[in-house]
């Protein structure tokens, strides 16, 4: 067998590896976690009720990457958890956001009636999420009550 093969077999999973560091970095600094862990990085009370697989955009106004089904959420009355699933958490630990740094609204994005939090330490962040989760939250008490965006 050629040497040469034997050299990409070789650097394959160290560039792989090295290649995903670097996505996860780039999507904790564009969505805002880093910002956010900088204030909220925490574990939710063990009581607080998780449900997990969901999907949000989380950023700063028009650029969200999307946790596409690998947000976990827990939600007590204290506060919001978001995890993402451990193949994620590199740069993007556990959250738990207080219940009293959050406002929410209902609006229309990009043609969807969605639930968006707006963080009090962090306010030029955002995250997205479907309404039903929103709707969720608020019947655990995890999220302060929505308004309608007009």
């Amino acid at each position: 067998m050629n040497p040469v093969y034997y050299l990409v077999f070789a650097f394959f999973p160290v560039a792989f590896v090295a290649l995903w560091v670097l996505v996860l970095f780039v999507i904790a600094k564009t969505s805002g976690w880093s910002t956010l862990a900088d204030w909220y990085r925490g574990d939710p009370p063990p009581d607080a009720e998780r449900r997990g697989a969901h999907w949000m955009l989380m950023g700063r106004n028009w650029f969200r990457p999307s946790y596409r089904n690998i947000i976990s959420l827990a939600a007590s009355p204290a506060g919001l958890g978001i995890r993402p699933f451990v193949l994620f958490r590199l740069f993007q630990p556990a959250l738990f956001i207080p219940r009293a740094d959050m406002q929410t609204t209902i609006t229309r994005k990009f043609f969807f009636t969605v639930y968006e939090i707006r963080f009090t330490r962090a306010a030029e962040i955002s995250a997205l999420l479907p309404l039903k989760i929103g709707e969720w939250l608020e019947s655990k008490s995890a999220v302060p009550p929505a308004t309608r965006d007009a």
